[in-house]
């Protein structure tokens, strides 16, 4: 999955950079007024925080996602038919399979 972001995906991307460094900031700042307990404290605010940005911020990138590929054409939906749909008929490769026609 080698796709370019798109010009949303990269805002996203320079916000969660920002609040990533802001939450990693006030962590240190947080630890720094308990020195017996910096590590436990900074672990305690950071991680929680960190995961739950980072979570939304993915949520966002997969929002802000693009119909285009990678060479710039639209992805279309395949002309073939789905079995199961309703679409099911003669000369689509799927005659005999029902239990009741005698075969």
């Amino acid at each position: 999955m080698n796709q370019r972001l798109n010009f949303r995906q990269k805002i996203v991307v320079a916000i969660l950079d920002v609040l990533v460094l802001a939450e990693l900031t006030y962590s240190i700042w947080q630890g720094s007024l308990n020195p017996k307990h910096t590590a436990v404290i900074f672990m305690g605010i950071y991680i929680p925080v960190v995961i739950v940005t980072l979570g939304i911020g993915w949520l966002f990138i997969k929002k802000f996602r693009s119909a285009e590929t990678e060479d710039g054409f639209q992805c279309k939906e395949s002309p073939v038919p789905k079995q199961g749909l309703g679409n099911e008929g003669p000369g689509l490769g799927n005659e005999g399979t029902g239990l009741g026609n005698g075969g």
